[in-house]
């Protein structure tokens, strides 16, 4: 083993004995000035001149395994390697592996004006990097870049690889792993079914960089394609598969634009796979369109943005949100049916209907909402039917005889002296497509709400309160004036409410008239007028992301629908 060792280093010893050494980005490059053939031992070279291959440059050597043990690096420097010949390939066996790059931006390795060529000018057995450069393919039906059989891998990190060849051909064959982390691969020929694709056959994972193609952008229709950032633009279909998984990782976009449909479906899913979507946006005249016998289950959808209305594809509980606008365009969104945030405003006579959120209740609700999906059979079935869901608190003005005997009567014994002014039912209630399927009594945390006082109930050593009855106790609850003679308070419990009004009682003077509790009655003045319905207002801080807390106002009991 020792003597191995030796052998090798002295090898590449002589190697840089020979030529000249030239080194940036922390690597040492020895300059190649052959132009007839490419280095094929270990080692960083950097070309000085164009390059004319007319034989097959192979990298590594066959072996039982496929473990690397020839790693050549090639800086093609802004020049040009020709392959003009029918067996002037790059071949890259199983223990080899050749790295790419370019450091003046116009390196090129093309076959472009060769009068033959092999069938594939870059093959691939062992491992392919390319980080800078051009791979071409100029010639009539040929493949760029071949990755041999399931152990060869190409990695694209940045660069192009291209088939230029307008009538047939493709950019890349891979019957191995083809990752793509940046760069381009574009195919100029759609094919007469516009099939052809820039990226054909085996494992296929996008991360990133730009696919174009005159007809599909890629196709695998018997093993996985994951997406997970990236832009493909096809002139006929942005994918062709059967296994796709296009889920964009945070802080990535993928969008798919396609001049026929974003999807063509090779066959119906086997074993619970298919094409999912989770997220991206697609731009294309439909969805889906099938060559082969399959139906829409090939591909279901859980998130994105779509030009097209893909509510054929929309997975169980999840809804098609319309319009979006995106980039001044209306989108569909695909998002999971779970109540979702509004801030709106709603109108009523006296002015609007003020509504924020309260984001210290956001998970719970949520928690609440989940135990609900589990009990309550119609709620679940409106998620999986795919209806829109939301939480409102619902207000309704109540008059005595509204009032069950027992609660009106707790509450006056609670009052003493004090005055009501309005009475008011305030309902958490979850609704489904406007019906009611489930109202909440209780939460930990507490909304605000505020009710407009008229000024002339307003008057010195007067206190506002609000009385609630709920599971057969009366509590009464403070608040506070503000500026614009709004009282607020808070509760956490939904039921019954009297708003009411205490007034100090002042203590007698020597010789006075006495308080005005002592005043004769006929002297007394009825002072409880009613705020009216449509002066109470909900107003929550903050924002939630999933639970939508839908404020109404109502004159009469409220029915099953909401507005």
């Amino acid at each position: 083993m020792k003597k191995r060792l030796l052998s090798i280093s002295l090898v590449v010893l002589m190697a840089l004995m020979i030529l000249p050494s030239i080194s940036f980005a922390n690597t040492t490059y020895t300059e190649w000035t052959s132009t007839t053939t490419l280095p094929t031992t270990s080692g960083a070279y950097k070309l000085t001149s164009d390059v004319t291959i007319t034989n097959q440059v192979t990298i590594g050597a066959w072996s039982s395994g496929y473990t690397t043990t020839t790693t050549v690096t090639l800086d093609l420097n802004g020049h040009t390697v020709k392959l003009d010949g029918s067996n002037a390939q790059i071949y890259i066996q199983n223990t080899g592996m050749l790295i790419i790059k370019d450091s003046v931006g116009t390196g090129l390795i093309t076959n472009e004006g060769a009068t033959s060529n092999a069938q594939y000018p870059i093959q691939v057995k062992g491992k392919l990097q390319i980080d800078g450069g051009t791979l071409e393919n100029a010639l009539p039906n040929l493949k760029t870049v071949y990755v041999q059989d399931t152990a060869s891998v190409c990695t694209l990190n940045g660069g192009t690889i291209i088939n230029s060849y307008t009538k047939g051909g493709q950019a890349v064959s891979n019957k191995g792993t083809f990752i793509m982390n940046g760069g381009k691969v574009e195919n100029k020929a759609a094919g007469s079914d516009g099939l052809a694709s820039a990226i054909n056959g085996h494992k296929v994972i996008i991360t990133g960089g730009t696919i174009e193609a005159a007809g599909t952008g890629i196709e695998a229709t018997g093993e996985s394609v994951e997406i997970t950032g990236g832009t493909i633009k096809a002139g006929w279909f942005g994918l062709h598969t059967r296994y796709a998984t296009i889920k964009p990782e945070e802080g990535k976009t993928v969008k798919i634009t396609a001049g026929r449909a974003a999807i063509i479906a090779y066959s119906a899913p086997a074993a619970g796979k298919g094409n999912k979507i989770y997220g991206g946006t697609f731009d294309a005249p439909t969805l889906m369109e099938s060559k082969y016998v399959c139906d829409a289950t090939n591909t279901e959808i859980y998130g994105g943005l779509f030009t097209m209305d893909p509510a054929e594809n929309v997975a169980p509980g999840y809804i098609v949100n319309y319009p979006v606008f995106v980039d001044d365009a209306d989108m569909y969104e695909v998002k999971l049916n779970k109540p979702y945030v509004t801030q709106d405003a709603i109108d009523t006579p006296d002015g609007d209907f003020e509504m924020l959120v309260v984001s210290e209740v956001q998970g719970e609700l949520e928690k609440i909402f989940e135990k609900e999906i589990e009990k309550n059979e119609a709620l679940k079935e409106a998620l999986l039917d795919g209806k829109s869901v939301n939480i409102q608190v619902q207000m309704e003005e109540l008059e005595e005889k509204d009032i069950k005997e027992e609660e009106l009567k707790a509450i006056k014994e609670a009052l003493k002296d004090g005055k009501i002014i309005d009475l008011y039912d305030i309902t958490l209630a979850i609704i489904a497509d406007r019906q009611e399927v489930s109202t909440i009594s209780e939460i930990s945390n507490k909304l605000k709400f505020k009710v407009l006082i008229p000024e002339d109930l307003l008057k010195d050593g007067r206190t506002f309160f609000m009385y609630r009855y709920h599971n057969g106790k009366v509590e009464k609850l403070t608040g506070e004036l503000d500026e614009e003679n709004y009282f607020i308070f808070e509760s956490d419990k939904f039921s019954t409410y009297a708003l009411a009004y205490e007034d100090k009682v002042e203590e007698p003077t020597a010789g006075g008239q006495g308080s005005a509790e002592q005043q004769p009655a006929e002297d007394k003045k009825d002072e409880t007028p009613k705020t009216g319905a449509f002066d109470i207002a909900l107003y929550v801080l903050g924002a939630i992301v999933l639970v939508s807390v839908v404020g109404t106002v109502k004159a009469k009991k409220p029915g099953k629908y909401s507005k």
